[in-house]
């Protein structure tokens, strides 16, 4: 069995064009003007900051589908959780 570990990636158009890049995996890499996608191994959370670009909060879930189809590992049901900076349920909290 392969062992996991969680993943943060930031999904930012800052450049002029889509990035999709991993990040440091803690709470305090989230940034409120861009999108950020978390892999907490039992669930795929996309993280939409409160400034973060219209083409960023459009374009979250297709990046997460994206990213879990890529695992090979993954089960596709996994769930997949949208949820706006300040509106993060315990959950969330928990999966840093």
């Amino acid at each position: 069995m392969l062992l996991r570990r969680k993943k943060l990636f930031k999904l930012s158009d800052e450049s002029g064009k889509m990035d999709f890049a991993e990040v440091a995996c803690k709470k305090s890499s989230l940034e409120s003007d861009e999108v950020f996608i978390l892999d907490s191994i039992n669930m795929i959370w996309i993280w939409v900051g409160k400034a973060a670009s219209s083409e960023e909060k459009k374009l979250g879930l297709h990046y997460a589908t994206k990213y879990l189809a890529s695992v090979p590992s993954r089960a596709q049901s996994t769930p997949i959780v949208r949820v706006l900076q300040g509106g993060e349920n315990e959950e969330f909290e928990c999966a840093f």
